[in-house]
């Protein structure tokens, strides 16, 4: 079994993200001002994903968990992807403005910790071949030129992303 496999085995059908060929954010009230929509369209250049989309409502992921400030922090998505047996994983915070999006991505690498060991834990075969990535999107980066040239470059597994599409495939050949 790939580990992209036991990853599908673990997570719950529900978390699948609807549409698999985006990542979106709508928020309809933000500090009292008229709605915000992001998306960014998948670019696979054939590999194989999987998209999931982890509930806004913290109670809802964690609900055996206490209020505490922070503890209840996830990213937005989770991105599985596969080349020649190596399972990529994405942890994505989509911001509007310069919020920053560690404590939700370092929420996320506790999160998929916890998956690939309990694949382990329950006789999956899990290997070692895989890379976990945290990227933050903010529409403030998206499309700025400079930015866009630049070659990517993951700094101790965090990325600023600016480009406006989600190229799989980039991602994974940095």
């Amino acid at each position: 079994m790939s580990n992209l496999q036991a990853m599908k085995t673990i997570l719950h059908e529900k978390l699948k993200a609807a549409d698999q060929s985006k990542l979106e954010e709508v928020n309809y009230k933000r500090n009292g001002k008229s709605r915000f929509h992001q998306s960014y369209p998948i670019v696979s250049g054939n590999l194989n994903y999987m998209v999931y989309r982890f509930p806004s409502e913290p109670e809802k992921m964690f609900p055996y968990f206490s209020e505490e400030s922070g503890l209840r922090k996830l990213c937005d998505y989770l991105v599985l992807a596969e080349e020649r047996n190596h399972l990529y994983l994405f942890l994505v915070e989509l911001k509007l403005g310069k919020d920053s999006a560690m404590k939700q991505l370092k929420a996320g690498k506790v999160f998929v910790s916890y998956l690939l060991e309990s694949a382990k834990r329950i006789g999956l075969e899990v290997n070692d071949a895989y890379t976990v990535r945290m990227l933050r999107i903010s529409e403030i980066n998206t499309g700025k030129r400079g930015l866009m040239e630049k070659p990517i470059e993951f700094i101790e597994g965090y990325y600023e992303y600016p480009h406006n599409a989600f190229r799989l495939k980039a991602l994974i050949q940095t």
